[in-house]
């Protein structure tokens, strides 16, 4: 019992250091946490279409993506080119993903 009161209190602390050292992480964690809730449950057709606009969009790059990375002559790259040419396409597909959440809400 001690030892959760004791964690809690960390706890608690770690969450006012952090509204006070960082208040738009904070506000952003916030709002995800205790975001408005929608009762209606209503479902916009903007974010609908917007939704399998994207899907779409992803469905059709993705294996184009995947073969020309997997084909791509990478023999003279050093280990960092290697390293950072891995995470390019993961970057990219996250770029995407991320713009049509933007255009859906």
């Amino acid at each position: 019992m001690r030892l959760t009161k004791s964690l809690a209190a960390k706890g608690e602390s770690f969450l006012d250091r952090m509204q006070v050292n960082h208040p738009t992480a904070y506000a952003i964690a916030e709002n995800m946490v205790h975001g408005e809730m929608n009762d209606s449950a209503e479902v916009n057709i903007k974010s609908f279409i917007m939704i399998g606009f994207g899907a779409i969009i992803v469905s059709a790059f993705i294996p184009m993506g995947i073969n020309a990375l997997a084909t791509a002559e990478t023999a003279n790259f050093s280990t960092t080119e290697l390293a950072l040419y891995s995470v390019i396409g993961v970057a990219i597909l996250i770029a995407v993903v991320m713009m049509f959440v933007n255009l859906a809400s």
